[in-house]
């Protein structure tokens, strides 16, 4: 920027803006190559503003996420020999794409711990690991890096994540922030709203829903992945199927892809979903949805295609994403794909598209 650019957007600008709405000014500048830049003013003193840049911009579509890099901020990693074979198949520059793009993946339960492997493997610099759970006994069937001495010790979950994934990366500077905390605190929903990418691998409704709206009204895109496995009353199984769908503005979402119903979250945000009496009045087909069983093969198969969706997403290549949600099922053994679809035209969270829409109605009440 030359130095009237400067004047005009920070100094005559900021204070205008500050004084009309206590927000700094937020500039952006679209390069001939389309590469964005962005930075806010903040106040430094009487008609005084300093620019802060922004590491990246974010723009979303139906059919990519196209990222902007600063040069100093997030500058180009240089090629590890640890990721010749990586390399070789989608090229460099979208390797340089992947490897700065922050993904938070939440929820570190069996599919959660594959995906944070995948990603440490894949050269990612910078990884969140958000979920407030610790392991136990019945986890250790299903959880990646998990030890038995975890048991007794109470691991976080978020910990045996990381502590794999520091010892498997392949990027020079690798950072990985592990919260024990839930997405429904403040916390979680701060570190979260600060990632460039999430990948949902929580089954419970209730924080997919405000993941949902985060992909849409915050223009984080969100790579959300389920399994229900229905079983007999003599342990057979009766049928076993995943769903795979990236949400973002210009997709539809989770409610209109079916894939999450409103009166389940509605549940979940009662506490109904952990009342033992209200779950026997159900209907058999409904403890299925609700009973979350899972086994480390069936996670190993939605980890591989939520990371399939993330490669696509951001470096736009369908031919390794995919072109749309994808749903497979085990008996017969068949994956079908629906072409990216959009929201219902009276969907309420299609109608929240780069609002920013305040989330705190949604966290867990606080304890005084």
């Amino acid at each position: 920027m030359s130095r009237d650019d400067e004047v005009a957007e920070g100094t005559r600008m900021g204070g205008a803006v500050a004084a009309a709405t206590g927000l700094p000014v937020l500039g952006l500048t679209r390069g001939t190559d389309g590469t964005w830049s962005g930075r806010f003013w903040l106040r430094a003193g009487r008609n005084e503003y300093v620019r802060a840049d922004c590491e990246t911009v974010r723009v979303t579509s139906n059919h990519q996420l196209r990222m902007s890099f600063h040069p100093t901020l997030r500058p180009v990693p240089e090629e590890q020999g640890t990721q010749v074979a990586t390399i070789s198949v989608w090229g460099s520059a979208a390797q340089a794409d992947l490897a700065r793009t922050r993904v938070g993946v939440v929820g570190l339960g069996s599919v959660g711990g594959i995906v944070a492997e995948g990603l440490s493997r894949t050269g990612l610099q910078e990884v969140l690991f958000l979920d407030h759970d610790r392991v136990e006994l019945r986890n250790l069937d299903r959880t990646l890096g998990a030890l038995r001495e975890d048991v007794p010790a109470g691991t976080p979950k978020v910990r045996i994540a990381e502590r794999l994934a520091m010892s498997s990366h392949t990027a020079a500077n690798f950072r990985a922030h592990s919260a024990e905390a839930s997405l429904l605190t403040a916390e979680g929903l701060s570190l979260a709203l600060d990632c460039d990418v999430l990948i949902c691998c929580v089954d419970r409704p209730w924080p997919r829903a405000v993941m949902n709206l985060i992909a849409v009204s915050h223009l984080i895109p969100v790579v959300d992945g389920g399994i229900l496995a229905a079983v007999a009353p003599d342990g057979r199984p009766l049928h076993v199927d995943w769903r795979i769908q990236t949400v973002t503005a210009g997709r539809a979402c989770l409610y209109c892809l079916d894939a999450l119903r409103r009166s389940d979250v509605a549940l979940d945000r009662t506490g109904k979903l952990d009342d033992p009496d209200y779950m026997r009045g159900l209907t058999q087909a409904d403890r299925e949805r609700y009973a979350r069983r899972n086994v480390f093969a069936f996670s190993l198969a939605v980890a591989a295609h939520q990371l399939q969706q993330f490669v696509g997403l951001v470096t736009g290549m369908v031919r390794i994403g995919g072109k749309g949600p994808q749903h497979y099922s085990v008996y017969p053994g068949q994956m079908t794909v629906d072409d990216t679809t959009v929201c219902h035209a009276d969907c309420e969270v299609g109608a929240h598209v780069a609002t920013a829409v305040d989330l705190g109605p949604w966290l867990l009440p606080t304890r005084e």
